[in-house]
Parts: C-alpha cells; sequence; structure tokens
C-alpha cells in the first residue's frame, strides 16, 4: 500500500497523506458497492460483483485418516464476492514470459 500511496502523490503533485486518502475513500466505495450486490467497474482492469453459491444438502464423507463415516452438515446458500477481469488484462497477462517453475 505505501508504493501505490506514494506513486499517487508523485503522479498528482499532492501529500501521502492526500493520496492516502484518496485511495482509502476509492476503496471504502468499492467495498460499499460490492456489499450493496452492484458490480463494480474497476477501470480496464475488470469488475466486481457477487454471485451465489448453492446450498449443499447435508451428506455422509469418510474421515481419510481412519475410514469413520461422518456426517457432513448441511451448508445454507451463500454470497461469494467474484472478479472479473477484462480482456484488455487477460491479453496483457497472456503476453507475459512465463517461469519455469510457476510459483504458488
Amino acid at each position: 500500500m505505501r508504493s501505490m500511496v506514494q506513486y499517487v502523490a508523485r503522479k498528482n503533485s499532492v501529500t501521502q497523506v492526500v493520496a492516502r486518502q484518496l485511495i482509502d475513500d476509492y476503496l471504502q466505495m468499492v467495498e460499499a458497492g460490492a456489499l450493496l450486490g452492484e458490480r463494480v467497474p474497476l477501470g480496464r482492469i475488470g469488475r466486481l460483483l457477487y454471485g451465489v453459491r448453492p446450498p449443499q444438502k447435508a451428506r455422509v464423507g469418510r474421515n481419510p485418516a481412519s475410514g469413520e463415516e461422518i456426517t457432513i452438515p448441511a451448508r445454507p446458500a451463500t454470497a461469494v464476492p467474484r472478479m472479473r477481469f477484462s480482456s484488455y488484462i487477460k491479453q496483457r497477462t497472456a503476453a507475459l514470459p512465463l517461469e519455469d517453475e510457476p510459483q504458488r
């Protein structure tokens, strides 16, 4: 976050305090929009939205270590955040050189 604040401050000829406040306000707006269930555009990056994970019924499973049967409880439907990246970002990312072993 510090490097982002420094970049915005230098680029817009403002103090780091002002830049930090602008970034904080923007992030608050993005968070509020997402929590209200709106699609929040993020410029050329993409958009933030939310989806619904369907409910799951209770089911019987097995403990992999002991083989004992266990009951896995039901879960209600839940809202989950989703990020849709723009074709611009997808194309730019596809053009990046890959390392031998991707880091995870």
